[in-house]
C-alpha cells in the first residue's frame, strides 16, 4: 500500500478513487497522489472483498454496503483510494459519495491478458476457500471449463479466456454505465506518465502536485508468455467477441 506522510488532521481536499482494473497502473496512480496527498493502493482490501462476496451472495443489502463505505471513509480519509476491486462497489460509492471523481484506468485486452496470466502463475494462489481466492473465482468465472484449444491454460492451473476477457469487459463496461460522464476520466495505462496535467484538470490541482517519478511505481517481469502457445485465430477471435466494441472505442486511437 502506498500512503503520503500527510497528517491525518489536515482538511481533505479531494475524494478520488482509481477503479481501474488490476494490471493496468492502479499501483502508479496511487503512487503519483502519494507525496502531496493521502493515497493509498487497496487498503483495507481484504474487508473490502468480503463485502463484495456478502452482497453478492445476497448476504447483506445495499443499505448495508453504504453503510461500510462511509465508516471506512470516515476512519481512511483519504484523498485517492486506489483500488480495482471498487469497481464491484462502484453504484454504492456513487450513492454516498456524489462529489467524488472517478479515474478509471484501461489496458489493451491483449497485453492485460498477457500480465495477468503471468501475475497468476508467478504469485502463489490464495489459500482454497479464502476470501481472495473466492473474489478470485467470482472475477474469472472459475465455473467456466477449458475447451480444448485452451489446453495449456489449464495446464498451468490458470482460467479460461472467457472468464479472463468476460470479466476485462464487465469492469470497463459496467463502470461507464454507472458513473457519471463527467465524473469519469478514462486513461489507457501507457498514456498515464503523459497525462499528469489531465490527471491534475480533472482532480482540480495543479501538475506540480503530481510525482511523476512514480508512473512505473510496479510491474511484472515477463517470466511466462502462455498465451504464445495458443492458436493466434482462436485468441483473437476470443477478445473480438468479448471485447472487440470497447477496443474500437478506446484503443484504436494513438
Amino acid at each position: 500500500m502506498v500512503q503520503s506522510q500527510t497528517k491525518a488532521c489536515e482538511k481533505r481536499r479531494l475524494r478520488l478513487f482509481c477503479v481501474g482494473l488490476p494490471k493496468s497502473g492502479t499501483h502508479s496512480i496511487a503512487a503519483i497522489f502519494a507525496t502531496r496527498f493521502r493515497s493509498a493502493h487497496e487498503p483495507g482490501f481484504e474487508k473490502c472483498i468480503q463485502i463484495i462476496l456478502d452482497r453478492s451472495s445476497h448476504m447483506i443489502d445495499g443499505a448495508q454496503v453504504l453503510a461500510h463505505l462511509k465508516e471506512r471513509d470516515s476512519v481512511m480519509q483519504l484523498d485517492m483510494e486506489s483500488s480495482h476491486a471498487l469497481a464491484f462497489l462502484a453504484p454504492e460509492l456513487v450513492y454516498a459519495f456524489p462529489e467524488s471523481r472517478f479515474i478509471l484506468t484501461v489496458r489493451h485486452p491483449l497485453a492485460w491478458l498477457r500480465s495477468q496470466i503471468n501475475h497468476h502463475i508467478t504469485n502463489r494462489q490464495p489459500a482454497a476457500g479464502s476470501a481472495r481466492m473466492r473474489f478470485r473465482d467470482l472475477k474469472f468465472h472459475s465455473d467456466f471449463t477449458h475447451p480444448p484449444e485452451e489446453l495449456p491454460l489449464r495446464n498451468q492451473g490458470v482460467y479460461t479466456l472467457d472468464g479472463y476477457l468476460s470479466y476485462w469487459a464487465f469492469h470497463i463496461n459496467s463502470l461507464i454505465q454507472i458513473i457519471p460522464k463527467e465524473q469519469l476520466l478514462i486513461l489507457r495505462v501507457e498514456h498515464i506518465a503523459g497525462s499528469l496535467p489531465r490527471i491534475a484538470s480533472f482532480s482540480g490541482i495543479s501538475a506540480a502536485e503530481l510525482d511523476g517519478s512514480k508512473v512505473h511505481e510496479y510491474s511484472l517481469p515477463k517470466t511466462f508468455d502462455i498465451l504464445a502457445q495458443l492458436n493466434q485465430s482462436y485468441l483473437d477471435s476470443k477478445i473480438e467477441r468479448h471485447c472487440g466494441q470497447i477496443v474500437a472505442k478506446y484503443f484504436h486511437a494513438v
